[in-house]
């Protein structure tokens, strides 16, 4: 099987475990209430020890994993609950944090990590209305963001850093659309940090 089979393979097992995730927990963000952002409870198991070098990258980068997990988690329960631009955006990034999905996978397998795995449900949140579902995955996106921006300078391998730095860029893509539906500001920085 070609790498690229395998990927799509990948990227397919992935979609259904969202998928199912999400149908869960959707029914929880739609019964919440409140307006603080919830932690996930992901545990990740190593079945295979990387060197002690690349140890703290593949660390790095599973948390990144984990946050990623939650996002998908979050952009398949809201995407019923959105219309018009906020909806088209919401699917399109779900597609986009599957593929950052399988990348930062490849990388911790290149690594010799174990990539985590996603957790048997997140909790989604307490948003009520669309313009608090779009600032929650504006929240959301900024702590990524923020992981990832954290990951780049700590990975050994130029290919390794060069993936992240792209995801840095679509992530801070996302982090501006999603201000710009919401209708706050979608710039609020010349400089990406993953801080609101």
């Amino acid at each position: 099987m070609s790498e690229a089979e395998t990927r799509a393979l990948s990227r397919r097992r992935l979609l259904r475990g969202a998928g199912g995730v999400a149908l869960g927990g959707g029914a929880a963000l739609l019964a919440g209430c409140g307006s603080h952002a919830a932690t996930s409870t992901t545990t990740s198991t190593t079945t295979r020890t990387p060197p002690p070098a690349v140890a703290g990258e593949v660390d790095a980068l599973n948390h990144a994993l984990d946050i990623e997990y939650r996002i998908i988690a979050v952009y398949t329960a809201a995407i019923p609950l959105l219309s018009h631009r906020a909806h088209a955006a919401a699917k399109w990034f779900l597609a986009q944090e599957l593929s950052h999905v399988a990348a930062v996978q490849d990388l911790v397998n290149h690594l010799g990590g174990e990539p985590s795995k996603q957790a048997s449900s997140y909790n989604l949140g307490h948003a009520h209305g669309p313009h608090a579902l779009l600032a929650f995955l504006q929240e959301l996106e900024n702590t990524q963001l923020a992981s990832y921006i954290a990951v780049v300078p700590l990975l050994s391998t130029p290919g390794g850093r060069a993936t992240v730095a792209s995801i840095v860029g679509n992530e801070a893509q996302h982090v501006s659309i999603l201000g710009l539906v919401n209708g706050t500001d979608p710039v609020p920085s010349a400089l990406v940090t993953g801080r609101a």
